[in-house]
């Protein structure tokens, strides 16, 4: 189906020239405005052009968006830079589309955080635009276990801010980590939450042309009540499991201590408590004069299977290739990703509780 498409967009970025008529603490932010409308001979908008955008573009078309960005980062002056600093910014989105029976007015707002660092240790609240896992964040089709297509919800994460060398090693060994507790906001469920952790490392001094990396991250959606759920045999009285109890259950990953009780029932009992998810990354980086090259892939898991590598070779495989100079030559190369995805093994095609691990994954699902 043949499909013509136009996009503009106008971007204007405030910085000192306005910052100078604003009070404290004012003066110390930056602002961001950008307006936008786009066009087709089709009424729904092209795939490409909403993935990896947060849910901020329309499915529908016609549309006119304005995109509001106020935001303080933190001091990058070394002359001024203290042991402690903060930062806080949003992010406001007013989309309009016209011409359809989902036409209308919606406000977004995909960031609204505040963030507070000492040294390299970070505290920060509400949503924020993320990317989690080893790979490419500007021209990747997507990262496995968390990219970029669905609206940001709120959460409390402490992390470290980048990664930190260990000294006593000689700064050959640094780990990157965070660990978070969110809220989901989706009203087919209320009072979902949501548990994440992260924890990476990387292998070479900052200076050396070769580096190697490795980590996990972990994903629970836990909790929560609907009114659908009460004939489910997934839940008691269309309630999933709350407790402190039951919260430790699902961060360690283990069998809960019964198999059902008030609480939950067989479902979450054989199940571990909550809906699981994941990605093993592994990276590898060569550095040059000129150029930087990375290959990685991100593994999948969502049981015991996954972790245990059952469902090889599924994940996300990407190369990417970065040059150091630039050049105003129009026909100038800078930046190319290549990935590979694939799913289809998913620890084998039948699901079997004989077996020591089961089989049929059915990820996200």
């Amino acid at each position: 189906m043949r499909l013509l498409y136009l996009l503009i967009f106008i971007s204007l970025g405030i910085g000192a020239p306005l910052q100078a008529q604003l009070s404290k603490p004012f003066k110390q932010f930056s602002y961001d405005l950008e307006a936008g409308a786009a066009f087709a001979t089709e009424t729904q908008t092209p795939f490409w052009l909403r993935s990896n955008q947060y849910g901020m573009v329309p499915q529908a078309n016609p549309f006119v968006t304005l995109r509001v960005n106020p935001h303080r980062d933190y001091r990058t002056d070394s002359t001024r830079r203290s042991a402690f600093d903060w930062a806080a910014g949003a992010f406001f989105v007013v989309n309009r589309t016209f011409g359809t029976s989902q036409g209308g007015t919606t406000l977004l707002w995909p960031e609204v955080y505040a963030k507070l660092k000492w040294k390299q240790i970070e505290l920060s609240a509400g949503r924020q635009r993320e990317v989690i896992g080893l790979g490419d964040s500007t021209l990747s089709s997507g990262f496995y276990a968390w990219s970029g297509n669905a609206m940001p919800f709120p959460k409390i994460q402490l992390q470290t801010h980048g990664f930190i060398s260990l000294g006593f090693l000689k700064h050959i060994l640094a780990f990157q980590g965070a660990y978070a507790h969110g809220w989901f906001t989706a009203s087919y469920i209320n009072q979902a939450y949501f548990h994440q952790k992260q924890f990476y490392v990387r292998f070479g001094k900052p200076h050396w042309p070769l580096r190697l990396y490795a980590g996990i991250n972990h994903q629970v959606q836990w909790g929560g009540h609907a009114d659908y759920l009460k004939n489910s045999p997934a839940a008691v009285n269309g309630s999933l499991p709350t407790t402190f109890q039951d919260y430790l259950s699902l961060v360690t990953g283990r069998y809960p201590d019964d198999y059902s009780n008030d609480r939950f029932n067989s479902f979450d009992g054989a199940n571990r408590i909550g809906n699981h998810l994941g990605s093993y990354d592994l990276g590898i980086e060569w550095k040059t004069t000129k150029f930087q090259v990375f290959l990685y892939h991100q593994h999948p898991y969502e049981d015991a299977s996954g972790l245990a590598w059952q469902n090889r070779p599924d994940g996300l495989t990407g190369l990417r290739w970065l040059r150091k100079s630039s050049s105003t030559h129009p026909l100038f190369l800078k930046h190319i990703v290549l990935e590979y995805l694939t799913t289809t093994n998913q620890s084998g095609e039948q699901y079997s509780t004989a077996s020591k691990y089961q089989g049929a994954d059915n990820y996200f699902n």
